[in-house]
């Protein structure tokens, strides 16, 4: 995975996930009860040809697969979030998205530089890289 195209994909998939989620978030305690909750039938078929009233299942069989595959891939999950934070300590030079750094990491003059050349980098068609955490705030200058 190594050109332009594996680049679309990988951030294609991200995408797909993260639109994903909200909904599997607000159905997950539905699906749950279904799978697993005890459910008491009007009338049920049984062998010998009647209809019994008050037969008693648990659950569903299809909920319960489609639950296993939820929980299967919210493991899998579990791995965003400290891969998020190495992408964002790798882009840092290793100093990490702490909190508790003092003061700002460059000048103002640098940074307003800075942002003048990523405006005209945008103008130009050329890459911005993103934003990993917001710069310190400039106490003497009130901002």
């Amino acid at each position: 995975m190594n050109d332009a195209k594996d680049l679309e994909l990988v951030q294609r998939r991200l995408l797909a996930a993260y639109q994903a989620i909200p909904g599997l978030w607000s159905q997950a305690r539905d699906l749950h009860d279904q799978a697993f909750l005890r459910h008491v039938g009007d009338f049920e078929h049984v062998a010998g040809g009647a209809d019994h009233p008050g037969v008693e299942t648990t659950g569903d069989m299809r909920a319960r697969t489609i639950w296993a595959r939820l929980c299967a891939t919210a493991v899998d999950l579990d791995t965003l979030a400290p891969l998020e934070r190495s992408i964002k300590n790798y882009f840092m030079a290793g100093r990490g998205a702490d909190d508790d750094h003092r003061g700002p990491l460059q000048s103002h003059g640098d940074f307003e530089r800075s942002l003048r050349n990523q405006r005209k980098q945008a103008a130009a068609g050329q890459h911005v890289p993103a934003r990993l955490v917001d710069q310190p705030r400039y106490p003497r200058l009130g901002r």
